[in-house]
């Protein structure tokens, strides 16, 4: 069973899949865990003959939804291409490329909140963000 609608997932979360999520009433806070669906491929190359090194699980921060506090647990491959022998981790299209902890979506909503005179103390607040991940 979904949250959302397949299709609107897909737009927020392109390439990956809800395995599970869980809702806490208590502390207004909703978790989802993602895992790839695209076949990798070498971003050197663009070979598809590459092999899963290992896995990770990193967890990013993202706007609220129905009011509810997001985390997103996401699966991330580190994967070797067997045909330019490239080792790397894979990006994650809707991170925030300069800080991989929180996504482009709530990226954009605290510039919105910082133009819009919020002080970099509130926003992180409001966010659960560090001071530093909102003044950078």
């Amino acid at each position: 069973m979904s949250i959302v609608p397949q299709e609107l997932f897909e737009k927020l979360y392109p390439g990956y899949e809800l395995i599970k999520f869980e809702l806490d009433e208590e502390h207004k806070e909703l978790i989802l865990f993602l895992e790839p669906t695209n076949t990798p491929k070498c971003p050197r190359c663009g070979s598809p003959n590459v092999s899963i090194h290992d896995t990770n699980v990193r967890l990013f921060k993202e706007c609220k939804i129905l009011d509810y506090i997001t985390r997103v647990y996401v699966v991330v491959r580190r994967i070797k291409c067997n045909s330019c022998d490239n080792t790397t981790t894979e990006k994650v299209p809707f991170a925030n490329d300069n800080n991989f902890r929180v996504t482009k979506r709530l990226t954009n909503t605290i510039i919105d909140e910082l133009e819009q005179s919020s002080t970099i103390k509130d926003v992180a607040f409001r966010y659960q963000v560090g001071w530093d991940t909102v003044k950078d």
